[in-house]
């Protein structure tokens, strides 16, 4: 989903049900292509009209959407493509976004590739902002810095969390139009690699901090930071080592937003049984999410950590050590919202998925049990 196009890698879609693709206005085409077989064939439905054939190269294996839609929201896809005169179909949903006013990347803790020439990049963070506005530095008086979750696939974008944000499900208003039309200025952070060591990625965060603090065209304005599910964790590292080290970050308000601040919950017993499962088929395709770096920092539980004491033990033992032992930034309001229940159920050990936060110290306001119905 970055710079100018979005290309979709067939062998990995092709396992996919109910795809989605978050496209921001403007952005030039889409691209399918797949390593192995026959010159693609493939035409795309859109909102139920009639079939547009596909544009490629007859010697290469990709074919390219040149005109995709540009209207605002949701459009309801078909995306048809011949595999050895085998049709197959799969549907997209569609999310149009506005486009960014201006997009930075950052070269702190860019991932390389592995061959080729040494310290290659391949990829860079990025920060897309959306303003009121249209001038990008001169509109920046009240900045809102969002930082994504773990996106150990890398499968998310900043325009993923904007239109995710833009949603309007249960009569809620739209948070980021909302936002946005009342003056802020939303940054969204998207990690180069979302399931790196989150020590490394809280570092890309102070460097968006920074970017937002000395832009800001009202310097008296602190800035927002709002950090969704891994995020809200990252973030919390990035500005609690910041005050302990004396920088002055200029946030005045810190948002955890669904943050598993003591630590994720999957089922240890569901978690072994997919590492069985794995060791039994190398094949076996596993959620990157339950191996990654950050994965493992953050489970209390990892059944992919082998390390002693484990990955999340030093992980969170850093953490709590951040400015002088308090483990949070001071110098902010600090929020915690949670879309769960104040305590855990009778049936924990059970739940596969738990991100919710218990009660935490050093948090000003926690918020409990939110949901899309919830007004």
């Amino acid at each position: 989903m970055r710079r100018d196009s979005v290309f979709v890698n067939l062998s990995t879609f092709a396992q996919r049900s109910g795809v989605d693709f978050f496209l921001r206005q403007g952005q030039q085409y889409i691209r399918f292509y797949r390593k192995a077989g026959q010159s693609l064939r493939a035409e795309v439905i859109v909102n139920g009209g009639t079939p547009q054939p596909l544009q490629g190269e007859t010697s290469q294996r990709y074919v390219d959407w040149q005109t995709p839609p540009t209207a605002l929201g949701m459009h309801q896809v078909v995306f048809r493509w011949n595999d050895y005169d085998n049709w197959h179909e799969y549907p997209i949903d569609l999310f149009v976004v506005p486009p960014a006013v201006r997009r930075f990347e950052s070269s702190e803790y860019s991932t390389y590739s592995g061959g080729g020439l040494p310290g290659t990049i391949i990829d860079r963070s990025e920060m897309l902002l959306w303003t009121s506005g249209t001038d990008a530095y001169t509109q920046q008086d009240r900045p809102l810095l969002v930082v994504e979750g773990i996106d150990a696939d890398n499968k998310n974008s900043a325009a993923t969390y904007l239109a995710l944000g833009s949603n309007t499900a249960g009569g809620l208003p739209a948070h980021f139009p909302l936002s946005i039309e009342n003056g802020a200025d939303v940054s969204i952070l998207d990690f180069a690699d979302g399931g790196i060591d989150m020590v490394h990625n809280a570092r890309v965060v102070q460097g968006a901090i920074r970017y937002g603090r000395d832009r800001r065209s009202r310097p008296t304005v602190g800035l927002g930071v709002v950090g969704v599910s891994m995020g809200g964790v990252v973030a919390r590292y990035a500005l609690a080592e910041m005050e302990g080290l004396g920088e002055a970050h200029g946030a005045a308000h810190f948002v955890s937003l669904d943050a598993p601040q003591r630590g994720a919950v999957i089922d240890g017993r569901l978690q072994q049984d997919i590492k069985a499962l794995k060791e039994g088929d190398d094949d076996l395709i596993v959620p990157r999410a339950l191996s990654s770096t950050a994965g493992m920092q953050l489970l209390p539980n990892a059944a992919f950590d082998d390390s002693s004491p484990s990955l999340h033990q030093r992980f969170y033992a850093q953490l709590r050590a951040l400015n002088g032992g308090v483990g949070y930034p001071t110098q902010t309001d600090n929020i915690g919202v949670s879309f769960g229940a104040v305590a855990a159920p009778a049936t924990f050990g059970q739940v596969w998925l738990r991100l919710d936060v218990p009660q935490l110290p050093n948090v000003d306001r926690m918020i409990y049990g939110l949901s899309a119905a919830t007004p």
